[in-house]
């Protein structure tokens, strides 16, 4: 039985309010153009509470996991820069970092160009 290609954008995104666009591939990686990669990092300072961690360490142990003796939670976050310069890609990140990725009050963060 052929079930008919799924077509979530036009279905769902008008009664979300959405624009109904199709997606784009990303471009970069055409036809062997270099593409720069960002690996962000981001996790809690030391001191800072994890209820996150916790409460699934919490769980892992009423699942029978004993072994383990702590969660920490972190986030990684893979952005693709497209043909951007490896340096100018690491001031890029520093300030996507600085103004959205992360709260500087409370997160540490590393950030790899590859």
């Amino acid at each position: 039985m052929d079930l008919p290609a799924p077509h979530w954008p036009e279905q769902h995104g008008a009664m979300l309010g959405h624009a109904t666009r199709p997606l784009s591939p990303l471009t970069s990686a055409s036809v062997g153009q270099p593409v720069t990669k960002a690996h962000v990092t981001v996790h809690l300072k030391p001191g800072i509470s994890d209820p996150e961690g916790q409460n699934t360490a919490k769980a892992l142990h009423l699942l029978g996991f004993d072994a383990v003796r702590g969660v920490h939670t972190t986030r990684i976050w893979e952005i693709d820069l497209g043909d951007t310069p490896a340096d100018q890609a690491r001031e890029d990140v520093d300030r996507m970092c600085r103004r959205l990725l992360t709260n500087p009050v409370i997160h540490d963060y590393t950030v790899a160009i590859k």
